[in-house]
């Protein structure tokens, strides 16, 4: 039987992983929706490649909240696999749309999407590889890992140093 909880203080108390664990989900969900949606500014014609690529895009997007709470409710490597795994898979649906985007001239708006672009995928894709085989070698590290992910801030700096005005 499932104790009642009568106070915020008690709720907070008790669900206060599985809030933590939501909102580094949907940190995560805004992070991978804003390249998604720079990538799509250069978009001036959808392909049925594209289009596919999406879907595929959408439904990791979709399935990643599950994959979250899977992480929550078990403590063996098979959950912190599949989240660490649905992470990467969208990252890698969204540098295939990337690329797909800047192979076909037919997709683009204007002018061809930026070369820096491309490189911040190839970098987001690194880092949740790490971060997956650093959660599978330590699954206690649990949702923590997905911190990584902000070491794309300083590499980009870099790159944006090394390469100014990249275009390809």
């Amino acid at each position: 039987m499932l104790a009642e909880i009568t106070t915020a203080h008690e709720f907070f108390s008790v669900n206060g992983d599985k809030l933590g664990s939501f909102f580094l989900s949907f940190w995560m969900i805004v992070r991978l929706w804003s390249v998604h949606h720079s990538m799509f500014g250069y978009v001036g014609n959808v392909t049925h490649r594209l289009m596919t690529l999406n879907f595929c895009w959408l439904a990791g997007i979709v399935f990643f909240p599950i994959t979250a709470s899977l992480v929550k409710e078990t403590s063996d490597k098979t959950g912190v696999g599949v989240y660490y795994g649905m992470l990467l898979a969208i990252a890698f649906f969204n540098l295939l749309m990337c690329l797909a985007i800047r192979m076909d001239d037919n997709t683009w708006k204007e002018n061809r999407p930026p070369g820096l672009l491309v490189a911040r995928n190839v970098v987001g894709n690194v880092l949740h590889v790490v971060a997956l085989i650093l959660a599978l070698l330590k699954p206690s590290v649990g949702l923590w890992a997905t911190l990584l992910i902000l070491g794309i801030i300083p590499v980009m700096f870099i790159v944006q140093k090394v390469k100014p005005g990249w275009e390809y």
